[in-house]
This record gives C-alpha cells, structure tokens and sequence, in this order.
C-alpha cells in the first residue's frame, strides 16, 4: 500500500477563499482540501481555522482513529 502521495501545488488563484490566520499555512490546507482528505495537524490555530473547510485532527486523535480501523 502506498504512504506519500506527491501532488503539484494548488494554484495562487485558489488562495483567495480561505480566510485563516496564518496565511502562509493556506498551501496546506488548499492542497488537503483539492484532495478531500483530513489535516492532522498540532498547530491549534490552523485546526481550528481548517474546521470550516475540511476535517482536522490532532495526531493522537488520528492515531486513535487508525487503531479502530485496524
């Protein structure tokens, strides 16, 4: 199975729509949103700013969330 996927960057043009704290954290989450996936991520501000546009977790809550799958 794989564990890295490598994406082209999303373009400057879609930054526009989100509106988060830190700007330079932006390529992050467009790049988790082009892809639908879940940002986990330790850094507060951006989990609670990526809320409105896709879910995010804490790494202890995504690993928890593995350890059901398996």
């Amino acid at each position: 199975s794989e564990c890295c996927i490598i994406r082209k960057n999303v373009p400057k043009a879609k930054f526009s729509k989100y509106v988060i704290q830190d700007r330079n954290d932006i390529p992050i989450l467009a790049g988790a949103v082009q892809e639908s996936a879940i940002l986990v991520t330790e850094d507060n501000a951006l989990k609670n700013d990526a809320k409105k546009y896709l879910e995010c977790v804490n790494p202890s809550e995504a690993l928890k969330r593995l350890s059901i799958l398996s």
